[in-house]
């Protein structure tokens, strides 16, 4: 498919100390092109299938033989070959060399396996190919933490994000590399609103409707970065020069039913009747509830930089629109995926996306984007 010369998306030419600035508008955000997905592989479609036991999948990766590796964040880690057969277990549960408690960022370089191990602290190396572990590293994270990613196979990021004098103040927060020496160079830099108050390690509790941050950095250290509340997303190549993605769409507006919803959630968790027997920090976050939907869920930078972006989807959505740009800001197009897939490898031409079966089973889906 030919790019769209007509394509309503405005690059803005600024300074080179700041972000080219990508301006898309709500007429060419209706018309972007539409990539067609073609399901080329799924594994675990049977639940009962060796191997296939998951109470849920939280990583999923295609190995260099075309099979996956698909691991819990408390384990196992598993092999299957690329017709979807089970393989084996790699690593176990444990404290040694090559060992888990927690499986966090699984990636691969070659036949090198690495993951960051929340419990034991550290990035844990394991060689597929001769089944023998690898170096391990321990990585001390700062304590003002909003997110962590491993990159280069090895290396950590932290997305730190500082106290504020008021919750939900704006402050400056930082990707920062981090090895086992302490923190280094600086990624990127952004603004993003503080749930934590100077003095206290305890997050504040946010309105309902609230935006999380939204944020990811790719394996070649590519940042992306939202505050989620509007359709604004900032990304920081490794290389290149940095641009800010904004498009002009309404909010998904709050309904009296989805904030009755949201208020019977807050009862049942608390296990009580009326809002008046919650807690003062329930009562106020319902007092503060936001009338609008945060306008993005999240988003993947994949391995060649490649942008998947997932909107809030509309209301009676029966599947997820997931915006697509390149590493430099252009709009590849859109992909529909079910409302319960999670991207979590791939690159300009292929993804791999944990879904939902009818049973609420997990399955892993190779697809092939055709334009």
């Amino acid at each position: 498919m030919k790019w769209l010369a007509c394509f309503a998306v405005v690059v803005a030419a600024v300074p080179a100390s700041a972000q080219r600035a990508v301006i898309e508008t709500a007429t060419a955000y209706r018309s972007a092109p539409r990539l067609q997905l073609v399901e080329t592989a799924r594994w675990c479609r049977d639940a009962e299938a060796p191997g296939c036991d998951f109470a849920s999948i939280s990583e999923a990766i295609a190995t260099n033989e075309g099979g996956l590796l698909a691991a819990n964040y408390r384990g196992p880690i598993r092999q299957f070959d690329r017709a979807g057969a089970f393989v084996r277990e790699v690593s176990r549960k444990g404290a040694g060399p090559g060992e888990y408690r927690f499986v966090h960022s699984l990636q691969i370089r070659g036949q090198q396996l690495a993951w960051y191990d929340q419990a034991l602290r550290r990035v844990t190396r394991f060689d597929v190919a001769t089944g023998r572990p690898g170096e391990s590293n321990a990585v001390n994270l700062p304590m003002a933490l909003a997110g962590f990613y491993l990159v280069d196979g090895g290396d950590m990021v932290a997305l730190e994000v500082p106290a504020a004098t008021r919750a939900g103040d704006t402050v400056s927060a930082a990707f920062r590399v981090v090895t086992n020496a302490g923190a280094s160079r600086v990624l990127a830099t952004v603004r993003q609103s503080s749930h934590y108050l100077q003095g206290s390690p305890v997050p504040v509790a946010q309105p309902l409707f609230s935006p999380g941050i939204v944020a990811d950095v790719g394996w070649n250290k590519d940042v992306a970065h939202s505050s989620a509340s509007r359709y604004e997303v900032s990304v920081y190549p490794l290389s290149g020069s940095p641009w800010r993605l904004t498009v002009n769409i309404p909010a998904r507006p709050v309904l009296s039913a989805d904030r009755d919803s949201a208020i019977a959630e807050e009862l049942r968790s608390s296990n009580v009747r009326t809002v008046a027997e919650l807690a003062p920090e329930a009562q106020e976050r319902i007092r503060r509830a936001r009338t609008a939907y945060p306008q993005l869920e999240s988003l993947r930078v994949l391995r060649d930089g490649t942008l998947w972006i997932r909107p809030t989807p509309a209301r009676g959505a029966t599947v997820a629109r997931w915006d697509v740009f390149s590493r430099t800001g252009t709009r590849l197009g859109y992909a529909e995926l079910p409302l319960s897939a999670a991207v979590k490898d791939g690159a300009e031409r292929w993804i791999l996306a944990v879904v939902l079966q009818a049973d609420d089973a997990p399955s892993v889906v190779r697809y092939d984007i055709r334009r």
